[in-house]
């Protein structure tokens, strides 16, 4: 497992609960005095834009910047809620190793990921699990998060108390 420092991972159990939101919220908070880089990881396909210029592109892994800044896909939204940069990866399971060398290696300030497949391969500094009923689905991630429930409006715990002990 592979330390990359200052990356806040984001997952939840399932679509609609919030992951997004959330991410929003902490580029917001943490764009104020930082400089922040937003990332999204799907390990599945997506149709990609004319907007989205490809950065790197191999088998199993595509690497994309969003370069539109008005639109309501998640990596644009990064981008308006104060993000530096925002990238949409499509990673399969056997590249996911070579995807973090790349974010090593490429990115730097705090880097807020919406993903859950990076926590088989990264220990990030804060990780959340995104929640709207308390289900039983949990990540099997091998290291500490925090569980956050969402209402569709409101965070709890709130997302200022979920930053409030980073280290710059």
């Amino acid at each position: 497992m592979k330390e990359i420092r200052k990356v806040i991972l984001i997952a939840g159990a399932g679509q609609n609960v919030g992951k997004t939101t959330l991410a929003c919220q902490i580029i917001q908070i943490l764009s104020a005095t930082e400089s922040v880089t937003a990332i999204k990881v799907a390990g599945h396909k997506h149709t990609l834009t004319n907007l989205q210029k490809i950065i790197l592109q191999r088998e199993g892994l595509i690497i994309t910047e969003e370069q539109d800044l008005n639109s309501q896909k998640d990596s644009s939204l990064f981008l308006q809620y104060g993000a530096r940069k925002s990238y949409f990866i499509q990673v399969e399971d056997e590249k996911i190793e070579e995807l973090v060398v790349w974010i090593n290696d490429h990115l730097y300030g705090y880097i807020v990921c919406e993903s859950g497949i990076l926590g088989k391969s990264i220990r990030p500094d804060k990780a959340f699990y995104v929640d709207r009923l308390n289900s039983a689905k949990r990540p099997t991630w091998r290291f500490e998060y925090v569980t956050v429930f969402y209402d569709g409006e409101h965070f709890m715990p709130e997302v200022v108390s979920l930053l409030s002990d980073l280290k710059n």
